[in-house]
This record gives C-alpha cells, sequence and structure tokens, in this order.
C-alpha cells in the first residue's frame, strides 16, 4: 500500500509497470520496452470506496519472473502455437517478427493482498535478426506474450511504432473489437464473460531514435457472470486494449481459478424491478450547483496535469455524491458504502484575509532549496527525478504541473528483493511547480509499506490536537492566499464518528482503516456561497510531530468568475442527470479493507456514459471533449 499524504491525483498509467520490470529475470533485454506484469494500470481493484485496495503502487513489482530451462509439453506448446497463429492471421505484421526469448519462470503475483507464486511461460518477439544486438532506443516494433502453466494466454503487450497515435476508438467499435478478437482467442472461453465498463483509457509513451512516440488506447472489460449475471470487480475478468485503428494492443485476464459457489448468491429475481431501482435514484440523488474548471472537460495526454483556471470557468451541477452502487433489493447504498461517508468529514465555513505569498522554483536545485529551507524537509540521502525527463520539452503543452521527486535510492534498488517477509518504510518527497511561471503549487512528504500495513509512523503518539492542526493548516493557506477577503469551505477529513458494516471486526482492522497519520484538510473557495471545485486546496499535519506534510494551492481570479443569473433548479438538473443513467444488474461481494462479507449481494450499478456534469444554465449534459 502507498500512502500518499498530499492526496495526489495524478494518473499513473503505464510508469509503474516500466519500473515493475526490476523484478523481471529478463530485465537486461527488456528495459525500455514491454514489461513483464503491469502493476496498477488496468488493477482489477477499481477503485470504489473503501472496499477497493490498490495491488501496487509507486512501481512496486507484482509479478517477478524466475527462469527455468524447460522444455513446454506437446500440449502446452500446441497452445501457445494456436495463439501465435492467431496473431498471425489478423495482423501480418506479426509474421515479420522474430522470437526472442522463450522461457519458463515462477512468477509471483498479487492475489488478495497476498503474494501467490505461479507458473508462467514468456514469450518475446521483435523485429531483430537472430544475435543482433540490441539497442532500446531503436527497437520499434516488439511484442511480449505470457502463458499460464497449461499455455493459455493471460496478457500480451504489442509496441509498433507504425500503429503511434494520439486518437482513441469510439466505444462501440473498442466493443465490437476486442469481443471479436476473444471469440477467436483459444480458451478465452467468452460465453462465461459479459462485456462491462468501456470507459478505461491508457496512454505509453517512450524515445525511439530521440523521437518521441505514444501510443493510446481504450481498454474493454468483460467480467465473470455467475448465474447469467456479471460480478462486479471480481477476481476473474478479462481486460482488453484498442487503439484508433481498432487493433489489439494489449490484454489481461485475471482468472480465478477456484470459482465460488454459485449457491452463495442471491437469487436475481429477488431484485428490484428495473424501474423501481430507477424511482429509488431519483429520491436519492442530490446535485450540487458548483464552478468547475474547464480543464476539467478537456483531456490532456499521458501524464500532463493542466494547471486549474487557466481556462474560464463554468457553472454546472454535478451529482453531491455518486450513488455508484444500489443494493438491488433494498433499493439503499450498500453497507460498506454508508460506513466510507460515515466518517468522512467535518465542514466550516471561514473568511480569511490572505497574504499573498508566493515560492518559486525553476528547476531541481531550486526545488530541493525550497523543500529544505522554507518548508522544512530534509532531503538528505534523496535522489531527485523529474517527470519532465520522460517527455521532449517541445512537446509537453503548457501550462501544467511540473514535479520533481525525491526517493531513497536504496529503498528503490530493493524493489526486486526477493521473499520480502517484512513492511518496508520509504521516505519520499515531491514538489509541484507551475511549468510556466515556476510557482509553487505542492509539496508532500510521505511513506509507503510493501504488503499494506500501517508502517512505523501509523501508531505514533499524536502530539496535536485536531483544533490545533485545523489552526496551523488555516494559518499556512492564509499565507499563500490572495491578498482580499476570501470565504471558502474548510473539510475536516476523517474527524467525524465512522459506522462499520455489522460482518466486520474493527478489532482485526489495519491501524490505517482506523485511524490515518494525519489530519488531513480540504478548503474549497466559494464565491457568492457558490464552491469552486478542482483547485485542490489541501493541508495535512502529521499527528506525531505536528508539522505539515502535505500541502497544496491553485490561485483562483476571482474577478473572472461568471454570474449566476439565469441558471435552472436543482431538480431540473436532477432529472436531466437520471435520465442519461443506465443501471446493471450485478453481483458484488463487498469488502472493506482486509475483509470481505460472508456472501455477495445484487447491487444495481450505475453506468453513466458521460461527465455527470449538467450545464447550470441549459439542463444539458456537459461532455467531456472527446467522449461519444
Amino acid at each position: 500500500m502507498r500512502h500518499r499524504r498530499d492526496g495526489d491525483e495524478r494518473r499513473e498509467r503505464f510508469r509503474s509497470w516500466q519500473a515493475a520490470v526490476a523484478g523481471a529475470v529478463l530485465t537486461g533485454m527488456l528495459t525500455g520496452g514491454i514489461p513483464c506484469a503491469q502493476a496498477e494500470e488496468g488493477s482489477p481493484a477499481t477503485a470504489t470506496g473503501p472496499a477497493a485496495t490498490t495491488a501496487a503502487r509507486a512501481g512496486k513489482p507484482i509479478s517477478s519472473m524466475k527462469a527455468m530451462n524447460e522444455a513446454a509439453s506437446p500440449e502446452v506448446e500446441a497452445r501457445m502455437q494456436q495463439v501465435l497463429e492467431l496473431f498471425r492471421s489478423m495482423y501480418p505484421e506479426f509474421r515479420s517478427l522474430q522470437i526472442q526469448i522463450k522461457t519458463r519462470g515462477k512468477s509471483l503475483h498479487m492475489g488478495d493482498g497476498q503474494r501467490l507464486e505461479r507458473e508462467q511461460w514468456m514469450l518475446a518477439f521483435d523485429e531483430r535478426k537472430p544475435g543482433e544486438p540490441k539497442r532500446d532506443d531503436q527497437v520499434s516494433n516488439q511484442v511480449l506474450l505470457q502463458f499460464d502453466e497449461t499455455g493459455l494466454l493471460e496478457s500480451y503487450r504489442w509496441e509498433n511504432r507504425d500503429w503511434a497515435g494520439e486518437n482513441l476508438p469510439d466505444k462501440q467499435t473498442a466493443l465490437a473489437k476486442a469481443t471479436e478478437f476473444l471469440q477467436k482467442l483459444p480458451g478465452a472461453d467468452l460465453a462465461q464473460y459479459a462485456p462491462g465498463n468501456v470507459n478505461g483509457e491508457g496512454s505509453n509513451t517512450k524515445f525511439l531514435d530521440e523521437k518521441e512516440v505514444t501510443w493510446v488506447h481504450r481498454s474493454v472489460q468483460f467480467d465473470r457472470q455467475i448465474k447469467g449475471i456479471p460480478m462486479l470487480n471480481g477476481t476473474d475478468m478479462w481486460n482488453v486494449d484498442v487503439d484508433g485503428g481498432g487493433r489489439i494492443t494489449g490484454l489481461r485476464r485475471w482468472a480465478n481459478k477456484n470459482h465460488p459457489d454459485p449457491a452463495l448468491f442471491p437469487d436475481p429475481a429477488t431484485a428490484l424491478p428495473l424501474e423501481k431501482a430507477k424511482k429509488a435514484l431519483e429520491a436519492q440523488q442530490q446535485m450540487a450547483l458548483v464552478y468547475l474548471p474547464a480543464e476539467f472537460l478537456t483531456p490532456a495526454p499521458g501524464d500532463v496535469r493542466p494547471l486549474p483556471g487557466r481556462l474560464p470557468l463554468r457553472l454546472v451541477y454535478r451529482p453531491l455524491s455518486f450513488l455508484d452502487l444500489m443494493d438491488a433489493v433494498t433499493g439503499k447504498l450498500p453497507a460498506e458504502f454508508e460506513a466510507a461517508r460515515s466518517g468522512d468529514a467535518v465542514e466550516t465555513t471561514l473568511r480569511v484575509t490572505g497574504e499573498g505569498k508566493a515560492l518559486y522554483a525553476k528547476n531541481a536545485e531550486e526545488g530541493r532549496r525550497v523543500m529544505e529551507k522554507e518548508l522544512g524537509v530534509d532531503l538528505t540521502g534523496m535522489t531527485c527525478s523529474d517527470d519532465e525527463n520522460e517527455w521532449a520539452q517541445e512537446e509537453k503543452p503548457a501550462p501544467h504541473i511540473r514535479r520533481w521527486e525525491w526517493h531513497d535510492r536504496q529503498f528503490i534498488e530493493s524493489l526486486s528483493a526477493e521473499n520480502r517477509t517484512r513492511p518496508f518504510i520509504l521516505d519520499n518527497a515531491s514538489l509541484e511547480t507551475e511549468s510556466d511561471t515556476g510557482r509553487v503549487c505542492g509539496f508532500s512528504a510521505g511513506y509507503a509499506s510493501a504488503d499494506g500495513s500501517e508502517g512505523q509512523k501509523g501508531s505514533e503518539k499524536a502530539v496535536i490536537s485536531a483544533d490545533e492542526a485545523k489552526k496551523t493548516a488555516t494559518a499556512l493557506l492564509t499565507k499563500h492566499l490572495p491578498m482580499r477577503t476570501v470565504e471558502m469551505k474548510m473539510v475536516a477529513m476523517d474527524q467525524a464518528p465512522r459506522k462499520y458494516p455489522d460482518w466486520v471486526d474493527t478489532a482485526h482492522l489495519p491501524h490505517y482503516a482506523k485511524e490515518r497519520p494525519t489530519y488531513d484538510f480540504k478548503f474549497i473557495p466559494l464565491h457568492q456561497g457558490i464552491p469552486i471545485d478542482g483547485f485542490n486546496w489541501s493541508v495535512s499535519v502529521e499527528k506525531a510531530t505536528g508539522k505539515v506534510v502535505s500541502f497544496h494551492y491553485h490561485p483562483v481570479d476571482f474577478d473572472k468568475v461568471p454570474s449566476k443569473e439565469g441558471i435552472v433548479s436543482p431538480e431540473t438538473a436532477k432529472n436531466a442527470f437520471v435520465k442519461t443513467v443506465n443501471m446493471r444488474l450485478m453481483y458484488h461481494w463487498p469488502q472493506y479493507f482486509n475483509q470481505r462479507a460472508p456472501e455477495p449481494v445484487l447491487v444495481y450499478a450505475q453506468e453513466v456514459h458521460h461527465t455527470g456534469i449538467i450545464d447550470a444554465k441549459t439542463a444539458t449534459v456537459v461532455q467531456r471533449l472527446g467522449d461519444d
């Protein structure tokens, strides 16, 4: 588990799987290319409240292969050859590739929070002739395939320079192409799966011949069915990546070979009719009037994070909270989601006069100086990495958030160590600036643990009270606010009493699930009483030391906030929103951190095929650029 004290919204996408190569036996042959395992993107644990736990963070490898020199049995070899023949028949480009690696290994995977050892076959192809040396910046067409011990395809990734581009397929095309591929794939058993989420997007960028090359794809998920009902976020699913040309560029399968007993699953006939479920949604759904930065509605390539507020703000209604899942029998929110909401926040409204302070850092050296001298973060022994190094400067959009990170190098080198039996702690720090001005807009210091335990700092006694931390956080933010009176809402996170589902044994919850090591505060600027969302004003104060360990602030030009005249009512906006929502009957096995409910439940899952945002003046859906 990676604990991010800064509430960072960074989309890590494929950087994590690049780091995961460190754990593979074939690292030297694949460095800079396709990894042996994907550590985060496309994880089966889709974030859905506290029930979701991410398998890997910050480059933590979830697959590590140990080579075994052993030939495949005729049956296994035949299955693998069937898959290769499928690729040759579908894509003529595959026929010209040469096999470079074929090995069998023991592979460590994360499953249900545990490291599981499994056997795999790995095959790697590229355009080099046998014996030709490899230069990573020149290999422009390469394929990596991984098969299970029986010869069934589990994952594959294809990077072909000729297929590079930044055009996504529309959702209908992606679904059709993914379905067609799985219908042809030997052993896929597509009849046991139902198509699910088609909203996932991913990208990968690398340098070939000193030029930046980017691939993008849309991911299509197929969920395992039980009694004809798909399983939400189960442990048996397919993810298929489709590029703008309709080609299958990636695939991952999470296969749970110990299928749960169907008798545990409730009868689908007990679910509310869809019409009644829709009425229950309408009765519970509330809409909030907010200002929203236009940057939130414009996709950015790769890891680029635009600076909010450089484009005009837009007055919109958004769901006060997405009722992503509804108990299909009761029409209420599932128990673990009620628990997640119960302790979330205590809100108060403040009026302060800002002091107009600003810090600047144009490069890593200035950034280190700001971190140590101005922010009190000791970076001794830590190594800096610059996210700009992964981009050609002339290609990276401006303005954007630039980020420097400092890590403990010894920790990073330990990532490939095998058979870790105890938690490890990573001291890390980051600084974020505006790319065009160098103005500091955020910093953080944090730690991570290898196995999801709370680490060394989680149980230390607090030396500062919540009220004192609140004063510290407010005082720091006030220094950076403009020299005018600013009204804002302060949200004290995780300070309300928390409720738990009746099947949770609180004595066995991890420490961090019951008490965070920091007091976390969000500040939401207000204009004429209306929240201005998306500016990430936040401060975290460490309980054990009383120090600020995270701070983020992006300035708002209050003089350019649009008028609220002529807006529709919240009820009108809600009706417009609910009309666009599809509801899908699914099974869901509730989980709360490290504990799982005794049995699954029937739920209606919302399928919202747009932003979920309604224009406050026209009551029409606000489309995100690139949505279809």
